[in-house]
Order: C-alpha cells, then sequence, then structure tokens
C-alpha cells in the first residue's frame, strides 16, 4: 500500500509544480543557491519570455483564490507590474533562471557562422500549416545565407517530432541540432554550449533564445516572417502583434537596421538581470534555511496555535452574526489587504465543507469578462484546518487576502458550503471594504 508522505515532508520536499521542470529551472536555482536537499520551489518559476504578459499561464479570469495568492517567480519588471495589476500580489521579480545556469564549460572557442533559433511550437499551440511555415521561413533565409558560414539551425523537440521538418533544413545544406527534451535539466547548458560555437543569432521571434543569445555576448537579430498557429493568442511571444510592439522598442534587433554588435543592455532588460538574487539573498526568499523550515514544520504540524481563539476574545467584529447549520459565523476583522473570518463549531461538522467569499464589487465593469454573469469575484476556499477538526467552544480564524481584488468598494457574502451534498449551509454579510488603489510598481516589494 502506498504510503502518504507527512504534509511537512510534502510541503518542504514534494513534487514540484510542472513548470518549475521546464528547462531544469528548479534545479538551476537549487544549484545557485548552494542547497544539496532537493528542496522545492514554494511556488510557479514564469518558464519563458513574454513580454508584457505576466507570466503566468492560463486563462486567468477562471483563477480562483489559491492561484491568485500563490507565489510566482516572474522575470522581470514588465512581469512584476502586469501580475500587481491583474491581481496577483505575491509575484517576485527574480530574473530569468538562465541568468543563474553559469557560464559555458571552459575551452578554446572561435566561434564562426550564424545558429536559426525560430520560434516553436508545443501541445497546446500547433502550426496551423507546419510545412508550408518553414518552407516560408528557409525561402527568407536564402536571403542572407551568403553572408555566414556556416549555418546551422536547432529545432525544438516538440518541432523535430513532426515528420519532415528538419529535413527541410538538411536538404538545403543547414544542420540540424537541439537542445533537448523540454524537461530536460541539461537544456539550458546544451543551449549555452551549442550557441557559444556561434558568432551570430537569429530567430523570427522575440523570445527567451534571442535574450539568452544576447546575454551570452552572441550578436543576434530578428528576421523572418512569423509562423502561424491553429489557436493564434495574439498576446503570446512569436506573434504579430507582439513582433511589432517590440520592434518599435528594439528597432536595433531588426535585420533591416543590425548593426552587428552585440547588445547585452537588452539582455539585462528582458531577463530582468536587476533582479537577479545573490545565493544567500535565493535562500532566503525560497525558505531554504533552517530557520524558515522550522517555521513551516510548526506551522504545519501546530496549526491550532494560530487557527483558533477563544470565542470571548471574537469582540468588535464586523458583520452580521449567522447560524450556519452546526456551526457559526461570528463576524469579521480586517481591511483593506485581508479580512479575518471568525466561524464557531456547535457539534461536529463534516469534513467536506468549504468555506466561500464572494467578493460583489460597487463597479461591476472592474470584473473580468467570465465572472459578469456571476457579478461577484469568487475567493472559495477549502479551511486550511477541516471543518470536522474545529474543536467546540474555539473558534476557528480563516484569513482571506483581499489584495486579490481591483481597487474600490466590495460588499463581501461568507458561508459554508459541503461540497459532496451540493447545499449551502447558510450565508452571511460580512460588510464592505474599502481596496485602495495599488501604488506605482517599484521594484520588488522587501
Amino acid at each position: 500500500m502506498a504510503m502518504t508522505p507527512h504534509p511537512f515532508i510534502e510541503a518542504v520536499f514534494g513534487a514540484e509544480h510542472p513548470e518549475n521542470l521546464y528547462y531544469g529551472h528548479a534545479g538551476i536555482l537549487r544549484r545557485h543557491a548552494g542547497v544539496r536537499l532537493p528542496y522545492r520551489v514554494p511556488g510557479v518559476i514564469q518558464h519563458g519570455w513574454v513580454g508584457d504578459h505576466p507570466g503566468i499561464y492560463g486563462d486567468l479570469a477562471l483563477y480562483g483564490y489559491e492561484d491568485r495568492i500563490r507565489r510566482y517567480f516572474v522575470w522581470g519588471r514588465r512581469n512584476l507590474a502586469r501580475c500587481r495589476a491583474l491581481g496577483f500580489p505575491n509575484a517576485t521579480a527574480i530574473g530569468a533562471p538562465f541568468l543563474y545556469s553559469g557560464p559555458p564549460p571552459e575551452g578554446a572557442r572561435h566561434p564562426r557562422g550564424l545558429i536559426l533559433v525560430p520560434a516553436h511550437s508545443c501541445e497546446w499551440t500547433e502550426y496551423a500549416d507546419a510545412e508550408s511555415s518553414y518552407r516560408a521561413y528557409l525561402d527568407a533565409v536564402e536571403g542572407i545565407r551568403d553572408r555566414f558560414d556556416p549555418i546551422a539551425a536547432s529545432l525544438y523537440w516538440h518541432d523535430r517530432r513532426t515528420p519532415g521538418l528538419a529535413r527541410l533544413f538538411e536538404e538545403r545544406g543547414i544542420r540540424v541540432v537541439g537542445f533537448g527534451h523540454r524537461n530536460d535539466p541539461a537544456f539550458l547548458s546544451r543551449f549555452r554550449s551549442v550557441v557559444e560555437e556561434y558568432a551570430f543569432m537569429s530567430s523570427n521571434a522575440f523570445g527567451s533564445a534571442l535574450f539568452y543569445a544576447l546575454q551570452m555576448g552572441r550578436r543576434a537579430f530578428l528576421y523572418g516572417p512569423c509562423f502561424r498557429y491553429r489557436n493564434d493568442d495574439p498576446s503570446a511571444a512569436g506573434r504579430p502583434p507582439i513582433r511589432a510592439q517590440f520592434s518599435k522598442i528594439y528597432p536595433g534587433l531588426l535585420w533591416e537596421n543590425f548593426d552587428g554588435e552585440p547588445h547585452p543592455e537588452i539582455a539585462r532588460e528582458e531577463l530582468g538581470t536587476e533582479f537577479a538574487r545573490s545565493p544567500r539573498e535565493l535562500r532566503r526568499l525560497m525558505g531554504w534555511t533552517p530557520g524558515r523550515l522550522l517555521g513551516a514544520a510548526c506551522a504545519r504540524l501546530l496549526p491550532r496555535r494560530r487557527l483558533f481563539v477563544r470565542e470571548g476574545a471574537c469582540t468588535g467584529l464586523a458583520g452580521a452574526r449567522t447560524g450556519m447549520g452546526g456551526a457559526v459565523f461570528l463576524g469579521r476583522r480586517g481591511e483593506e489587504d485581508g479580512v479575518t473570518l471568525f466561524f464557531l463549531a456547535r457539534e461536529r461538522l463534516r469534513p467536506s465543507l468549504r468555506i466561500f467569499v464572494h467578493a460583489f464589487p460597487e463597479d461591476r465593469g472592474s470584473l473580468p469578462p467570465a465572472r459578469r454573469e456571476h457579478g461577484f469575484f469568487n475567493l472559495d476556499h477549502d479551511p486550511l484546518v477541516p471543518a470536522h477538526r474545529w474543536p467546540k467552544g474555539r473558534a476557528y480564524a480563516d484569513t482571506i487576502a483581499l489584495s486579490v481584488l481591483p481597487s474600490g468598494r466590495h460588499r463581501l457574502e461568507v458561508g459554508l458550503f459541503d461540497e459532496k451534498s451540493l447545499t449551502v449551509l447558510g450565508t452571511a454579510d460580512a460588510g464592505t471594504v474599502e481596496i485602495p488603489a495599488p501604488p506605482a510598481a517599484r521594484g520588488n516589494a522587501p
């Protein structure tokens, strides 16, 4: 029979979020921090360059409370500003993991020629017509190939599986190389080793590879037509709108303006070099220190010390005291950044209860399109201590971060919901809170 890991072990050494395994990012951060134990990253790492996108992937309008208060480690100031604007308060900029991946292997190198790293597809962004897209790209490359010798091309692991794509390059005398699977821990090390052999690098899209090459001191430029994708997201890197936007920001990277010089200052901006951490700073930020680990252990193993208070201490609360089956909502305390809700168990409760908090904005226009039909922001979540473990006579204190909400006035409605029987035990008016407009982003919060 499989054993369930202890909550503390799972919290500190459990499985990584799948995105943290991309390109070996989690391992790179651990090596830079100088830790030997397989600590997990306490959040989600941005896995690629995405312009002024927040660096958080998926349909953000559908993200619930737990997703919004999760920690996100993004690259630079644009990503950080977008996270804050979209209601993700626990985002921190740390620079691209590539900055921590170290220099290429030592050895005498005499770089020459050009390596092409075109935009790639993946499982959820397939090409509309892979062969025609690549033929058009290679036709464009013919216009500059007499200026470079040799020329090689890197195809992404997903594209190499498409029959015939590699052959299109080989038929034109262009050697095809690869950096490995997306989850290969040595991906970025291999990228460095391969790109170091070439004096020039080119892509048909602003993206991670272009800025990595610039950071390495390569002479990089943008050239060739954009590819077409089936589920075209105009905000995604590699798409025409993003290319047009950043062509205005960095016109010197366009082939028609290319001066043949490296531009490391661009890499510093786009990879978030100013936010890169020292090993000690990274250990403290990630909680990979004995003191922080002990604190995490106490929070996991002894939650009652922090989450339960005497009923008599629950005074001066806002909101309406309301019965909810075998529980009572006593009220709430706090405003702006967060509120603490107090629930009292009058009898043994079921383990399937969830707490819901609905925030009804005074300005319905602040709701994302997916929530306008419902009219509220959804902050539903499981209690940190399951309801059947709430002791009688002591109030359970449940803290909700309100920084995920946009500025303005919001009416709070709270209650208990049995997700097994699909019944609501009761709802209560928790009053109104005023969320102030956020200050202008000024780098990372301390």
